[in-house]
């Protein structure tokens, strides 16, 4: 019959054999932190409340999925300013019956037909940039840059958006319909970048 094993010790961590280490270790990860912030001094309002004031866009001419014209996902830094400068958006806004984004305040816009005014529509001007380089879509996989649509899944899409109609009261109605949510998935997840209301 064998002896029964005796319990492994744990072998022992440099920190746990010597508490002047670890005291020194926590120190050196904690002593930075304050020091820095010693010298930080939150903005605040003339109330003297933290100030949450500002706002930021997402506005962007890249796209959730990749265009079919375009072919790679990163556009090279030699073409940037052709497909900028050609983009559809960027015509669009600079040949608009002669208007200048953010002109018409007064709403005199809407009078040309126009379901918004034309100050909030903002498609944005410029290609989103990832780790420096211009992108042609937000969907790096697969490598189409395209969503990968089933036949089920469409059904299904159907099927769901059916229930949207012949409701009764606004509870029914889509929440960015409802205006609960941004409408194009800019409430997110993900906070998808749209021709409308990009400014957060």
């Amino acid at each position: 019959m064998n002896a029964p094993a005796k319990p492994r010790s744990a072998a022992p961590t440099p920190f746990a054999s010597s508490p002047l280490a670890s005291a020194a270790l926590w120190i050196g990860l904690l002593l930075p932190a304050s020091i820095l912030a010693q010298d930080y001094e939150p903005p605040r309002t003339q109330s003297g409340k933290p100030d949450l004031q500002g706002y930021w866009s997402n506005a962007s001419l890249t796209q959730l999925q990749r265009n079919a014209n375009y072919e790679n996902l990163v556009i090279p830094a030699s073409e940037i300013e052709d497909f900028t400068r050609n983009n559809h958006q960027n015509v669009r806004q600079a040949t608009d019956d002669g208007l200048v984004q953010g002109e018409l305040l007064d709403g005199s816009d809407l009078g040309k037909g126009r379901g918004y005014n034309a100050f909030w529509v903002d498609p944005g001007t410029r290609y989103g940039i990832v780790k420096g380089e211009a992108r042609t879509s937000w969907i790096v996989e697969p490598e189409d840059g395209r969503i990968p649509f089933s036949d089920a899944g469409n059904d299904l899409r159907r099927v769901n958006r059916a229930k949207f109609s012949g409701n009764d009261g606004p509870e029914g109605r889509a929440l960015g319909e409802r205006c609960i949510i941004g409408f194009g998935s800019t409430g997110g997840p993900p906070m998808n970048n749209v021709l409308y209301n990009n400014m957060y």
